[in-house]
């Protein structure tokens, strides 16, 4: 959770209730309190904190104290920033308080939610039905400082970051209104960090920010000159600078829509800074990535390789290295398909944890039926260092990989995969497939335009052609 001092408020100890809210509660009252069953002798006790917002400030300084995050830490996006630190030993089970703010309808949160992110990193849902409310902590006391144990980035890692989970909140209904209060699920030690789990939903949900959250008006995706519009009018307003601390949520979105979208000529413009920024304060720093790396503008992509992620690694490596075995290959067909040589050339010097260079393990890791698709997008990459890579391996020790890929290819598929190789249009592979044979002794090339129906003929000498390899 990142935090901006004009944003957001930490010695805010009531409850506030917006108009709609005060209605609602006018015809809902119930004196009832319902509590979870660990904590049924804590009511009068919690009853006190929401009558008396003074006891309960009192009770967090007694046990709770507000540090920043050293720059030293491992998490990068919290260095600087708040968190909450225990003052002494806290037993397990332990009730810190309660998380206080502005309770909101659910429409009038999504209004809110439009035009500011970061009412979402602070915000409580007390239900999942349209009637229940909404828990606004921007204004709050110390709780709204809890950071998470974990973001779900790298999901080798996550079971490990659970670990560190000291701390959690339940919910309690008290006169109508559902509160949420926050306990110990571990004994805390002094001076350790407070961490909870905010849950994979939310980073999820603060990772889907789609582009009605500019202006809030849906038809801006149906037409893509009102988008190139309103990308070009928003990072129309960034001011060339060597650190951005910070961007909004509408230089956010209108980034990301500019890379998805490949806004080439927009992206050409844009320094370092707010790339850096748009990747190294983004919720999901893989999505933000990738999202980079999908916009195949080269000057874009040169500028996320020069990014280091917490001061290690170049952010590429890290993009590679920590990805599950089973997202790994995803991730390096995002390099591949960049179609940027010198995002793939980087791509080349990382190694597998086996000790294999990455590509020779996308290659022969694959499954057999998987490996021709791997096979393609390395040609289709374009990428000479990278092809040459791929030209010097073995399949199963017997044949050159790309004579595998063109001799067990059925008939069908035989010709497409020629053209693969064609449309590489690289030397190296095109010269190494001049050599192989079809199974009837003929050149394969000579097999490929004359076996070619008339109506075919023309374009796949044509195909030979383009390739502009003068074997």
């Amino acid at each position: 959770m990142s935090y901006s001092k004009d944003q957001h408020f930490f010695d805010f100890y009531g409850f506030e209730f917006s108009e709609a809210v005060k209605k609602i509660i006018q015809t809902s009252m119930s004196k009832d309190m319902e509590f979870p069953i660990l904590f049924e002798g804590k009511i009068k006790f919690l009853q006190s904190f929401i009558n008396q917002p003074n006891k309960m400030q009192l009770h967090m300084d007694k046990f709770l104290k507000i540090q920043t995050i050293g720059m030293e830490d491992l998490r990068r996006d919290l260095r600087g920033q708040h968190g909450l630190f225990a003052k002494k030993l806290i037993p397990k089970h332990h009730i810190f308080g309660i998380y206080t703010g502005t309770y909101l309808t659910k429409e009038e949160y999504g209004k809110i939610r439009e035009c500011s992110q970061v009412i979402a990193a602070y915000a409580f849902s007390t239900g999942i039905s349209e009637n229940d409310l909404m828990l606004d902590g921007r204004k709050s006391n110390p709780l709204s400082l809890i950071n998470a144990c974990t973001t779900y980035q790298n999901s080798d890692n996550v079971e490990q970051e659970l670990k560190n989970l000291n701390t959690d909140f339940f919910y309690f209904r008290y006169q109508g209104i559902t509160y949420v209060a926050c306990y110990a699920t571990e004994e805390i030690h002094p001076d350790h960090e407070l961490l909870c789990d905010y849950g994979q939903e939310y980073w999820e949900h603060l990772n889907e920010q789609s582009f009605v959250s500019l202006e809030g008006d849906s038809k801006l995706l149906e037409n893509d000159l009102l988008v190139t519009e309103e990308v070009e009018k928003i990072l129309g307003s960034l001011v060339p600078q060597k650190v951005v601390s910070l961007l909004t949520h509408s230089q956010m979105a209108a980034l990301r829509i500019a890379f998805t979208k490949r806004k080439i000529a927009i992206l050409n413009q844009l320094p370092f800074a707010y790339i850096e920024a748009y990747v190294l304060h983004s919720h999901n720093i893989r999505i933000a990535v990738k999202n980079v790396l999908s916009s195949r503008c080269p000057s874009a992509i040169l500028q996320l390789l020069d990014i280091n992620y917490n001061d290690e690694m170049k952010i590429l490596t890290w993009y590679i290295s920590t990805a599950s075995e089973e997202n790994k290959r995803t991730a390096i067909k995002d390099v591949l398909s960049s179609r940027c040589p010198s995002a793939i050339l980087q791509l080349l010097d990382i190694k597998h944890p086996d000790g294999r260079n990455i590509l020779m393990w996308y290659i022969s890791s694959a499954s057999e039926d998987n490996k021709r698709t791997a096979i393609k997008d390395v040609l289709s990459s374009q990428c000479s260092g990278a092809i040459l890579q791929l030209l010097d391996i073995n399949h199963n020790d017997e044949m050159k990989i790309l004579t595998w890929y063109i001799s067990t290819a059925s008939e069908d598929n035989k010709r497409t995969a020629i053209k693969d190789v064609l449309s590489s249009q690289r030397s190296g592979a095109i010269l190494q497939l001049l050599d192989i044979k079809h199974p009837d002794e003929m050149k394969i090339l000579t097999w490929y335009i004359s076996t070619a129906s008339e109506n075919n003929k023309r374009a796949a000498i044509k195909d030979v052609l383009s390739s502009g390899c003068s074997g």
